[in-house]
């Protein structure tokens, strides 16, 4: 998600959905890699980043999922 605002897992996970819709249009694709690129939202948003994208490699259609981009400083907010 683009700003500091927390989002719940739920809003994050149709938003990753809504991003497989405009890669792949057709139905039964998938996405290789989906990485937290920063950290923002603190704790909360942390977390509820981490089980959307959890829950969308559980179900099939994110292959691997990772954090690039992250410090110390952004366990500290």
């Amino acid at each position: 998600m683009p700003t500091h605002k927390v989002y719940s897992a739920d809003a994050v996970y149709k938003y990753l959905r809504s991003s497989l819709q405009k890669l792949d249009p057709g139905d039964g694709g998938y996405i290789d890699l989906m990485l937290i690129h920063a950290a923002w939202g603190g704790q909360e948003g942390r977390a509820n980043n981490w089980a959307a994208l959890a829950r969308a490699q559980k179900e099939g259609w994110v292959k691997d999922i990772g954090v690039s981009n992250l410090c110390v400083a952004a366990f500290q907010t």
